[in-house]
């Protein structure tokens, strides 16, 4: 049966889990796209892998956004899937800086910065400080997508010696909002500007 080994791989210790997710991830031969920010990303996750799977075979984690639920994506994504599309999000200071040095993305998309979780990180610029920490963990070779329209997210380049790529409504980004249409139940119209 294919449950008795997901649930022997469940019942292995964390310590065991986070070896055995940093090794499927180091010999995967997927490319691992992992997207975070205050807002939009459990949208621009599935949006995303549903466009990826029009091309490829591609393994999504949208929801399953804590340390457990990313880790066991790592853990468990098929080794038949040419994309992995993961949402990673911050909870508590740490979180995504250990998580970050598990995936590894090949890419990594910030959406914005809000000041989500109070409690735990008091400023936008403390939010901005740990969700940089995907951009810093991108393997060589890959890029950040990050959002021209927010300061905090467009100063997360310097975490990176990777390409960078940037989005938004600036007329700096390199991907340019000129438009968007949504009326329900017609269709969202979106007209974006690139390399002139």
């Amino acid at each position: 049966s294919t449950t008795r080994p997901l649930r022997q791989a469940l019942a292995i210790p964390q310590k065991a889990k986070v070896t055995l997710a940093k090794l499927n991830r180091r010999t995967h031969p997927a490319t691992f796209i992992a997207v975070t920010g205050s807002s939009a990303k459990t949208t621009t996750t599935a949006l995303l892998a549903h466009i990826l799977e029009g091309h490829a075979p591609t393994f999504r984690s949208v929801f399953s956004t804590s340390f457990k639920g990313v880790l066991r994506a790592v853990m468990l994504a098929p080794r038949r899937n040419r994309f992995a599309v993961l949402e990673v999000a911050a909870s508590i200071k740490g979180s995504v800086a250990r998580l970050a040095h598990i995936v590894r993305p090949d890419v990594a998309i910030v959406t914005m910065v809000g000041l989500e979780h109070y409690s735990a990180f008091r400023s936008l610029e403390a939010v901005a400080e740990e969700k940089g920490h995907l951009v810093g963990a991108i393997r060589p070779g890959g890029f950040a997508v990050l959002n021209a329209d927010d300061e905090h997210v467009l100063a997360m380049r310097g975490r990176t010696g990777e390409r960078i790529v940037t989005f938004g409504k600036s007329e700096a980004a390199d991907f340019r909002v000129l438009s968007t249409d949504f009326a329900f139940p017609g269709p969202l119209s979106v007209r974006i500007a690139w390399a002139d």
